[in-house]
């Protein structure tokens, strides 16, 4: 597994700083089978417990920390779908109550980067 740091959106430098500290959002790469096209590079970011496990992945803030909020996109199609209000990244959530996650699946503008 290879954990790391999503630079700051201000363009400072990445310093190792947890979001509270500096602004660094820290996930890790997992492989991940998301499309039926075999794993790929998925950044996974860890968010907290909760006692309810879609209140713990639904109306959040986004864990790349745009400051926008994660919403539920399902629309019927896939479960697990959200979108983020601020910064247009999509996720698919994953994990449990005491451990949920969100996948990053791409955004609306760009390929996923990892």
């Amino acid at each position: 597994m290879v954990v790391g740091r999503q630079p700051r959106g201000d363009g400072a430098a990445d310093n190792g700083a947890t979001k509270s500290e500096g602004g660094t959002v820290r996930y890790r790469i997992e492989h991940h089978d998301l499309d039926g096209r075999g794993p790929h590079p998925t950044r996974v970011y860890d968010l907290p417990p909760h006692p309810d496990y879609w209140p713990a992945v639904t109306d959040v803030p986004c864990p790349a920390g745009c400051g926008g909020i994660v919403r539920w996109a399902e629309a019927g199609y896939v479960p697990g779908y959200r979108i983020c209000g601020g910064c247009g990244r999509h996720y698919m959530a994953s994990g449990t109550s005491e451990a949920p996650t969100l996948l990053r699946v791409g955004t609306r503008r760009d390929a996923v980067a990892v």
